[in-house]
């Protein structure tokens, strides 16, 4: 199974503390990257002292191990939450096959092998066990899977007229008839 592949510098990421707060630190490591980071509110210590040099990826495994961390990215965005957030959850699959599941969340770049996904003994249900973000993610993908196709977008109604209200003034935009009412 692949994921989103989070693709880092391989030289050393330099970083240097004294005394700072492990939410800052994390933030700090994404922009200095340049990728958007999510971090939990449970997330919390300090780091003091030195660091070891070591590349990007290294460097996020390094805290992400010492401070009891999950780091999950599904492409965009980098979560990361505390270890003891991380849950199982049973889903079931109603009409839907274990393959079928897994080969969307393949396509979708969802599954990361630190996660496996497993299945019932009977192939109906989906055993997710990870961080909130990647739970969440495969949860939305198979009620994705599971929505009835029978049930039709209604149409959206274009207004005719809209009133727009500025201070004391009015203004109308009728639509089609390129006319404007004050």
């Amino acid at each position: 199974m692949t994921s989103a592949e989070l693709v880092l510098p391989a030289e050393i990421y330099p970083y240097s503390v004294v005394l700072q707060d492990l939410p800052v630190v994390l933030r700090e490591f994404g922009q200095n990257i340049g990728i958007r980071v999510e971090i939990s509110a449970t997330v919390k210590g300090s780091v003091r002292g030195r660091l070891p040099r070591l590349p990007a990826k290294e460097f996020l495994d390094y805290l992400c191990h010492v401070y009891g961390l999950e780091s999950y990215f599904d492409g965009y965005t980098l979560y990361i939450s505390s270890s003891s957030e991380g849950a199982t959850r049973v889903f079931p699959l109603g009409k839907f096959r274990s393959d079928q599941l897994t080969e969307n969340l393949l396509k979708m770049s969802i599954t990361d092998s630190r996660f496996p996904l497993r299945f019932g003994p009977d192939g109906r249900s989906a055993i997710v066990s990870g961080p909130p973000r990647y739970i969440a993610l495969v949860e939305q993908t198979l009620a994705s899977l599971t929505r009835p196709e029978s049930i039709p977008l209604l149409p959206v109604e274009q207004p005719k007229k809209i009133v727009i209200y500025r201070g004391a003034n009015m203004s109308v935009v009728e639509f089609g008839s390129g006319d404007k009412t004050n």
